[in-house]
C-alpha cells in the first residue's frame, strides 16, 4: 500500500479552515505590527473564545 502524499491528505474543509486562519492572522497583524507572538496569542484566544489584555504603548 502506498503512503498518501501530504498535499493529497488534506481535505477541502481543512484547506478552507487553513485559509481562513491565515486571513485572520493577516488582519490581526495589520493592527499589531511586528509582534508575531502577540498575534499568535490573539488568534488562540479568539478561537478559544477567551479574553486578552494587551498592555503597552498605543501606536
Amino acid at each position: 500500500m502506498t503512503e498518501p502524499s501530504p498535499a493529497s491528505a488534506q481535505s477541502p474543509a481543512a484547506e478552507s479552515a487553513r485559509q481562513a486562519l491565515l486571513a485572520l492572522r493577516a488582519e490581526i497583524a495589520k493592527a499589531v505590527v511586528g509582534q508575531d507572538a502577540v498575534v499568535s496569542g490573539l488568534v488562540i484566544a479568539l478561537l478559544c473564545r477567551g479574553h486578552v489584555l494587551l498592555e503597552g504603548v498605543p501606536a
